[in-house]
């Protein structure tokens, strides 16, 4: 992330939900190398179920539970606590990111202020690979919200999502006929996320 054009780095927060001391000791090694990386921990993180605990019904609703009270309040908190710009970009910690990102956000947040049906402006898409791209410079709409690096901005968030946040799978709520009436989400055709898998 620190590699992306464009990126105000005194901006960027890192939100903890749980108390994993790696996850503070990679804040506090790069912040040592100059990147004034801050990190902020969900107050109910210790509560959260951990990776590596059993795979039942329960416990896996348990994880859905955790992930999103966690991003509610890492929402929240950024909105409220953290920054008084009108959107934040949201991102992952299993996230490579192409080196434009920054310049591609900075654009959709011009479009979605310019068209308000658009909900977010994402960098990932399922299908945007080299050999399916025709034109990696295509925007396109659509009513799937991917999420993997996104802008939300604050009038949303604040006026309509956070009140009525799900207990668990927010991601899932996000994508709902429901929530999801149009298309609402601006993406390229080329994705400028990648995930890591480590095996």
């Amino acid at each position: 992330m620190l590699q992306v054009r464009g990126l105000n780095a005194s901006q960027l927060f890192v939100v903890q939900d749980g108390d994993a001391p790696s996850v503070a000791e990679a804040v506090r090694w790069h912040a040592a190398r100059g990147a004034p990386l801050r990190l902020v921990q969900h107050p109910s993180g210790r509560a959260a179920p951990r990776p590596g605990w059993p795979m039942g019904a329960g416990s896996l609703q348990q994880r859905g539970q955790a992930v999103a009270r966690a991003y509610k309040w890492a929402l929240s908190h950024a909105f409220d606590v953290l920054t008084d710009d009108e959107a934040v970009v949201v991102v992952e910690d299993d996230l490579l990111f192409s080196p434009d990102l920054m310049e591609y956000f900075l654009a959709g947040w011009h479009v979605q202020r310019a068209d308000p049906t658009l909900w977010c402006t994402s960098a990932w898409h399922d299908n945007g690979f080299r050999d399916t791209a025709a034109d990696p410079k295509r925007l396109l709409r659509t009513g799937f919200f991917p999420g993997l690096g996104w802008l939300l901005t604050r009038k949303l968030y604040k006026g309509e999502l956070e009140g009525a946040w799900p207990d668990e799978h927010w991601d899932h709520w996000m994508r709902s006929e429901v929530r999801v009436q149009q298309d609402l989400t601006l993406t390229l055709t080329l994705t400028l996320t990648l995930t890591l898998t480590l095996t």
